[in-house]
């Protein structure tokens, strides 16, 4: 079997870096070419992709620095939070000294796979946006477009692409 982690992030970066590239006769010509190039396949990113590519006229193409770490058991067991801080998944920003903090930097943990930070979070959300954030004034004001009965349709969508995706890995 092929190696997962490596092939992805390759079959992901080889397609855009053609395209990029003015080579010699037809490598140009014969390049694949996307409406839309994202970089980054964070939480954000593939937000992004997934939304731009429901328009079956537009390619996408996303773009992640990680790998791909369905099998990696400290994102995937989340009794081991915080074991993927300080590895090959975790970009381990460091600040610039903090004032407040004794002049310490402080390292930001940031995900370096695809799916970005959720993967090293330890898969926590709160799904209860109604009591949450239910008598916000961003949501006065964007009520029309965002509201907690429309965000949890989405949170919907996430468990059901989870179970699936955990259905798959179990097949194999």
């Amino acid at each position: 079997m092929f190696n997962m982690q490596i092939t992805l992030p390759t079959l992901l970066l080889a397609p855009a870096a053609l395209a990029a590239t003015k080579g010699a006769g037809d490598v140009w010509a014969h390049s694949p070419r996307y409406d839309y190039i994202i970089v980054g396949g964070g939480t954000s990113g593939l937000v992004v992709a997934n939304r731009l590519s429901e328009d079956y006229n537009v390619s996408v193409a996303v773009i992640e620095a990680g790998g791909i770490e369905l099998y990696n058991p400290n994102i995937t067991d989340t009794s081991k939070y915080g074991n993927a801080f300080s590895t090959l998944v975790d970009w381990q920003y460091e600040s610039v000294p903090q004032t407040f903090a004794g002049n310490a930097s402080q390292v930001l943990r940031a995900g370096k796979a695809l799916g970005g930070t959720s993967n090293i979070k330890g898969h926590l959300y709160n799904r209860d946006f109604a009591t949450a954030f239910g008598k916000n004034e961003y949501l006065e004001v964007y009520a029309a477009r965002w509201s907690p009965s429309r965000a949890l349709g989405y949170l919907d969508l996430i468990w059901e692409w989870r179970d699936k995706l955990w259905a798959d890995m179990d097949e194999r």
